[in-house]
């Protein structure tokens, strides 16, 4: 999301193309302060915020994609970083290249959910909260 608000400015969001699904539309930083060792706990206060060359940040409800991709779908295995093959980064280079990318699925049955998103933390105000704790 940094990325794409920053280069809003010098390509015009007309001019860029995204590939996804719906950002989240997170316009700050934090810091870590505190260890869970010494005081069971850790404090994440937001620390900074993200503007663009003209002092945007107008992204509080994320991006929309211009290509709709699900991203993280069962059967589809994660890919180091750069591998041609991985869904995204495949149909990016077909619409650079103008050659035909493999067939990508809109949508699937299951979904992998690596870590809590984004999303999920803003429900809870930033909170992580620990079971058994």
């Amino acid at each position: 999301e940094a990325v794409i608000n920053c280069l809003i400015p010098y390509l015009t969001r007309s001019n860029i193309t995204i590939i996804g699904e719906k950002t989240i539309g997170k316009r700050v930083g934090s810091n870590t302060f505190g260890t869970k060792e010494k005081y069971g706990w850790l404090l994440h206060p937001i620390t900074l915020r993200i503007y663009n060359a003209d002092h945007e940040a107008d992204y509080a409800n994320g991006f929309e994609p211009d290509v709709k991709i699900e991203e993280l779908v069962i059967g589809n295995d994660l890919l180091p970083f750069g591998d041609t093959n991985e869904r995204l980064l495949s149909e990016a280079l077909s619409r650079i290249s103008g050659l035909k990318s493999l067939p990508v699925h809109a949508e699937s049955e299951g979904r992998i959910l690596l870590t809590p998103s984004s999303l999920e933390r803003k429900q809870t105000k930033g909170l992580i909260f620990e079971e058994g704790k």
